[in-house]
């Protein structure tokens, strides 16, 4: 089957595709997702891999107290040194952005929906003593009580 899915839609690629095609098949059947590349410049090392390490420090913030710059700072000079990774040029704050977004941390603002409107401040006390309650006074005799 997988031959005649190559020379159906990519004619003239040869066997070596068609068990390219069987093989990522079979792998999809067993785990549900392709394999991953092994090709490119990336060679699957990563200082990343040694993901607890970073999770554990993360989890120790309270929610909404991360940020990419502290992530930055923390992995260079706690988490990574503490793994034995001595790197002469520190992790960029871009780089730390893109393990937090690895290990599925989002860039949100928290907000909870409380206004405060500075009510007890001098100038906006002024403004409600001298100018709200004196209009508020002259429309009284228009208002239904």
């Amino acid at each position: 089957m997988s031959e005649d899915i190559v020379w159906q839609w990519h004619e003239g690629q040869g066997i070596h595709f068609a068990h390219q095609v069987w093989m990522h098949a079979c792998h999809y059947q067993l785990y549900e997702q392709l394999p991953v590349e092994k090709q490119g410049a990336d060679s699957g090392k990563s200082l990343l891999n040694d993901k607890q390490a970073a999770r554990t420090y993360l989890l120790s913030f309270p929610t909404g107290d991360i940020t990419s710059k502290k992530f930055q700072h923390a992995l260079n000079k706690q988490i990574l040194p503490s793994l034995g990774y001595n790197l002469s040029v520190g992790l960029s704050e871009c780089m730390a952005r893109q393990w937090l977004i690895k290990m599925g941390w989002q860039r949100k603002t928290l907000r909870k929906g409380v206004y405060m409107d500075g009510h007890k401040r001098a100038d906006v006390r002024t403004y409600h003593d001298q100018v709200v309650l004196p209009l508020m006074a002259t429309l009284d005799a228009r208002m239904v009580h």
